[in-house]
C-alpha cells in the first residue's frame, strides 16, 4: 500500500500521493496542484533562471514557484524568485538528496525542533522532489 508523501501514513483506496488534509496543510487545498512540466522543460528553466541571476541559492538544484488557484484546476508555475514553495530536483550527482531532507526535517518536527513545512512529490518522470 502507498503511503502519504507527506505525513508517510497509509493512504486509503482511491488516495494518491496525500490525504486530502495533508494536500489542505501543505498546499491549502484539497487536492495536490499540478506541477505539468517535463524534465527537459525544468532544465531549461532553472538555466534561464540562473542566467537571469533570480536564483536561490545552494548547492543543491531547485526552482522557486507558486501556487495558482483557479476554479477545479490547482497549478504550481516557476516564478524565478520570492515563490511560496521551492521545488528540489532530484540529480545524478547528489542521489537522494531530496528525499534525505524530507526525512532530516520530520526528523526535527518529530521532536519539536522548528522546522518548514516539506513534502515529496512525485513527478511526471517518477523522480522524487521536495
Amino acid at each position: 500500500m502507498c503511503k502519504c508523501l507527506y505525513c508517510y501514513i497509509e493512504l486509503e483506496e482511491g488516495q494518491k500521493d496525500f490525504h486530502p488534509g495533508c494536500a489542505r496543510k501543505f498546499f491549502g487545498t484539497k487536492d495536490v496542484p499540478l506541477l505539468e512540466y517535463k524534465h527537459e522543460e525544468l532544465d531549461q528553466l532553472a538555466e534561464q533562471v540562473i542566467r537571469a541571476q533570480t536564483s536561490l541559492t545552494g548547492v543543491q538544484p531547485k526552482l522557486s514557484l507558486n501556487l495558482n488557484k483557479h476554479d477545479g484546476c490547482n497549478r504550481l508555475t516557476i516564478v524565478g524568485l520570492w515563490g511560496d514553495y521551492i521545488f528540489k530536483l532530484q540529480t545524478e550527482r547528489n542521489k537522494q538528496l531530496p528525499e534525505n531532507e524530507d526525512l532530516t526535517m520530520h526528523l526535527a518536527e518529530a521532536v519539536k525542533i522548528s522546522s518548514y513545512l516539506i513534502a515529496l512529490s512525485v513527478w511526471q518522470t517518477e523522480n522524487w522532489v521536495t
